[in-house]
C-alpha cells in the first residue's frame, strides 16, 4: 500500500512539474529578446499593446504570439493575450476593452489564453 502511494505522490510531482516547464502561464514568460511585431496604441493614448512573436512551448516552430499591455502613464507592463499562430484580428473597442476575435477582453481585469479559452 506504501509503494503505491509513494508511486502515486511522485508521478503526480513529475506531472506538475512538466506542466509547468511545457505549459507556462501567461504572468510567467518574459518577453526580453523576443520580436515585436505590432503595437496598437489604446484611443486615448493611455496604453499601448505590443505584440511579439513568441517560440514555440514545445518546438521552436510551434509558435504563438504574446501581447503585453504597456501602460503609458507609468510604463508598467503586463501579459494579457496569448494568441495562436492565426494571429487573429484585436482591434480596440473602446479605452479599456479589446476584440479578439469576437471576443470581449476587458483589460483591467481580463486575460485571454488560445489554448485554455
Amino acid at each position: 500500500m506504501k509503494t503505491k502511494l509513494m508511486s502515486l505522490l511522485i508521478l503526480i510531482t513529475v506531472l506538475m512539474t512538466l506542466k509547468f516547464k511545457f505549459y507556462p502561464s501567461l504572468s510567467g514568460i518574459s518577453l526580453e529578446g523576443v520580436q515585436k511585431v505590432n503595437e496598437l496604441p489604446s484611443p486615448d493614448n493611455h496604453y499601448k499593446l505590443n505584440i511579439y512573436l513568441y517560440g514555440g512551448v514545445l518546438l521552436k516552430w510551434d509558435y504563438s504570439y504574446i501581447a503585453e499591455l504597456e501602460d503609458l502613464t507609468n510604463y508598467k507592463k503586463k501579459n494579457i493575450l496569448w494568441l495562436p499562430p492565426e494571429l487573429p484580428e484585436i482591434r480596440w473597442l473602446d479605452d479599456n476593452t479589446l476584440l479578439v476575435n469576437e471576443e470581449e477582453v476587458n483589460i483591467t481585469k481580463d486575460t485571454f489564453d488560445f489554448r485554455w479559452d
